[in-house]
């Protein structure tokens, strides 16, 4: 058997590091806790079953969706056609959780009644595994619900992603409006296929669109629920987005030194809608697009400022003080999006980093970059470096903070 330690690193909460009495209560275990039973609870991974039936007049069935904390996932289930039609059908099942996450699986298929030749019966078993399964297991573990959505009769059947956003959405927004982080987390085949081009929009930005009245920003098996700067309802019309200019290309170059895709970039005016305890935040974000290789540099209210100082330091304080330092943060982000060898796993990453703040110990003792900090701590070592020395990036006072060694051994190199 192995360790504890082993056991734990290789679990759903790699970084937990204090085993208290109430671990027991809140796991499941039995009283007292035994290093025993909590090296055998790490070392298999915990499992979730949910089941529902399926309904819809001459077609019968039932489906089940079984996720574990090590991410793997199974969804299976049947279909009958009982009676003189037959079927073309689509079943998308969700799972939702308290704090928001939420996961969607689709599958789809045919089966013949009495007027036509074919199976009356169809199975489906699809087995799978996911980054984003194993990051969120903590959520996801705690009193999740299965809802289904069975179509019938669909001509053409396309699986289009908009549908996931129509299913989860007022679930989704609610839990992140009222200051929960949450997720959509697209699984499987059938969705995974169709997140590349549902939501091209030749005269949009592509990958925003806008179900129950919120904009949608949709990237690598993820979803953003967002906002458009300077627009009081969510519409379309509203967004907007350039490559970046110029002079924000030569501020960039003087910190990364060519290893961000300039060309590939496309700054906007969204804003994730955050609640702090300063008061709303319009959040500014950066993710992958999703049909033409764009990243997205959301900027929000720093939209029309991106080379000045931060507009939102009433709300969020003295953070970023100098002229452009939002910016390179964000800019950061896009660095880590390009260099990163799974972009779903990264964003899933992302939506779960959220401390601004790194040990300055570890940044003195030049401790391992991607173990060491997460993915806001690791911009927010550049972001701080360049703000501290914004009109001398190139002296000797630069060179000498320890920040820069993650600057000229990571940053320049393009080595994560």
């Amino acid at each position: 058997m192995k360790s504890l330690r082993q056991a734990i690193s290789k679990s759903s909460i790699p970084a937990m590091r204090v085993v208290r009495a109430d671990l027991a209560l809140s796991l499941g275990l039995r009283q007292p806790l035994s290093l025993t039973d909590l090296t055998r609870f790490f070392e298999q991974p915990e499992t979730r079953h949910l089941s529902a039936n399926l309904d819809a007049d001459a077609l019968h069935g039932a489906t089940e969706f079984i996720m574990r904390s090590d991410g793997t996932y199974t969804f299976r289930g049947h279909l009958n056609a009982t009676g003189f039609p037959s079927f073309a059908f689509r079943v998308q099942a969700s799972v939702h959780c308290a704090a928001g996450i939420v996961i969607v699986v689709e599958t789809r298929g045919r089966v013949f009644g009495s007027d036509t030749p074919g199976p009356d019966h169809r199975e489906w078993n699809e087995d799978g595994a996911s980054d984003a399964i194993r990051t969120f297991w903590p959520a996801l573990r705690l009193d999740p619900k299965l809802a289904t959505d069975l179509e019938k009769n669909l001509s053409g059947i396309t699986g289009a992603l908009v549908d996931v956003a129509l299913t989860v959405v007022k679930t989704y927004v609610a839990a992140q409006f009222s200051g929960i982080v949450g997720a959509v987390i697209v699984l499987g085949g059938e969705l995974g296929a169709a997140t590349g081009v549902t939501f091209s929009n030749p005269k949009l930005l592509a990958g925003v669109t806008v179900a129950s009245g919120v904009l949608l920003v949709f990237g690598p098996g993820a979803i953003i629920p967002a906002l458009a700067a300077g627009s009081a309802v969510a519409l379309l019309a509203g967004v907007q987005f350039r490559p970046m200019n110029d002079a924000e290309i030569a501020l960039a170059f003087q910190v990364f030194k060519g290893t961000l895709p300039v060309e590939r970039i496309l700054i906007t005016n969204l804003y994730n809608p955050t609640n702090t305890d300063n008061g709303f935040l319009a959040r500014e974000f950066t993710m992958p697009g999703i049909a033409d290789g764009k990243i997205l540099v959301n900027m929000g209210e720093n939209f029309e400022h991106t080379l000045e100082p931060d507009v939102q330091q009433n709300v969020r304080g003295a953070a970023y003080q100098a002229g452009g330092q939002v910016l390179i943060h964000e800019l950061m982000h896009a660095w880590q999006i390009h260099h990163a060898t799974f972009l779903p796993g990264l964003l899933c990453q992302a939506l779960t980093s959220a401390n601004y703040k790194y040990d300055e110990a570890k940044v003195n003792q030049h401790a391992s970059w991607s173990q060491s900090f997460d993915l806001e701590g690791q911009a927010a070592i550049i972001d701080k470096w360049f703000g501290a020395n914004r009109n001398a990036l190139d002296s000797f006072s630069s060179f000498n903070d320890p920040r820069f060694f993650y600057v000229s051994q990571h940053i320049r190199t393009g080595r994560t």
